[in-house]
């Protein structure tokens, strides 16, 4: 039995390890389901949305798609132009944690190249 101090410091551990898991690279994930052709069904499958950290039952038709709500009959919504989607939940989550992985790993490059311009010898003015 752990008292508090020796649980809060494997709690923070715990934490420390799952920072460090996340930090990796993954294989990127296309989708595999493409729009469908004219005069053919809706495809359904899941995409993702990156700001929400979301992924979501998706429909794709020949002229628009759908992500969340499936989409309702006389309903205009939707956004304009057919989309791939992914067959699989499990397959759009992967491409959603590539996509966020991506873009963290720009943000820390510019980051570590202003630090890099920081860190050089500079010269004083005379």
């Amino acid at each position: 039995m752990m008292n508090k101090k020796e649980q809060a410091a494997f709690d923070d551990l715990q934490k420390e390890l799952r920072l460090a898991k996340a930090f990796r690279f993954t294989p990127a994930v296309c989708p595999d389901l493409p729009p469908p052709p004219s005069g053919r069904a809706d495809t359904k499958g899941y995409d993702f949305n990156v700001a929400g950290n979301r992924v979501e039952p998706a429909t794709s038709t020949t002229v628009s798609h759908y992500f969340g709500a499936q989409k309702i009959p006389g309903f205009g919504g939707g956004s304009q132009g057919a989309r791939p989607l992914y067959s699989t939940r499990l397959r759009a989550l992967q491409a959603l944690r590539h996509e966020v992985e991506q873009q963290c790993a720009t943000r820390l490059a510019a980051i570590d190249a202003q630090i890099e311009k920081e860190s050089a010898p500079t010269t004083l003015p005379q």
